[in-house]
């Protein structure tokens, strides 16, 4: 396919790039979220707050959100029972006398990364030439842009998203508290995933 390199092809080209482009991760730290909402009724001091990824500015995972119904909760837990509790175990959250879904770690992590391997699609524009005159209109030269434009832009989102994907991963895997041990008068910070929930009054109850 030969096409001629006017404005608006490379306009084009500009907009699948400006729009399809891997994107950055920025960590959550739930040490440094500020906490509006705590818990009522529940059995030990519980903090919490909602849209987290938002206000981190993690674009691409508040589409994942949505996209499985998910909602990533930044929590803050102390103690103040006196007796060790387990988080997931004998400490579960709630809405009311409703225990809510908390979603895996492990399937958090590959609901919410970044594809890689549809980068690859930038290939496609490979076969693409540009072409332009020589010598007053003598000659035709042809240039395959196409391939060098579409193994670089596949190389670098391909790069961009798995370095995305890894901080992801280290940042769910550091915060994850479900199965985490607290003793009496100590605190905790992490980040949950609760499923097909909205922004609902949460509750973290002991349970036997």
């Amino acid at each position: 396919m030969q096409l001629p390199c006017k404005p608006q092809y490379l306009l084009f080209v500009f907009t699948i790039f400006l729009f399809s482009c891997a994107t950055k991760y920025y960590p959550i730290n739930p040490t440094q979220v500020t906490y509006g909402n705590k818990a009522e009724k529940s059995d030990v001091d519980f903090y919490y707050r909602y849209d987290v990824m938002a206000a981190a500015k993690n674009g691409r995972q508040i589409l994942k959100e949505i996209r499985n119904d998910i909602k990533i909760v930044a929590v803050k837990i102390y103690n103040s029972s006196n007796q060790q509790i387990t988080i997931g175990e004998n400490a579960k959250f709630y809405e009311g006398d409703k225990e809510l879904q908390v979603v895996p770690t492990d399937i958090l992590k590959r609901r919410m990364k970044q594809g890689v391997i549809p980068y690859l699609g930038y290939l496609a524009l490979s076969p693409i030439t540009f072409s332009y005159e020589k010598d007053g209109g003598a000659k035709t030269v042809q240039i395959f842009g196409g391939a060098i434009v579409g193994g670089t832009l596949a190389a670098a989102n391909m790069w961009n998203a798995s370095k995305a994907n890894a901080k992801l991963k280290k940042n769910l895997d550091t915060y994850s508290i479900i199965g985490k041990n607290v003793l009496p008068g100590e605190t905790v910070y992490g980040l949950i995933a609760l499923q097909r929930v909205g922004y609902i009054p949460l509750q973290l109850k002991i349970v036997k």
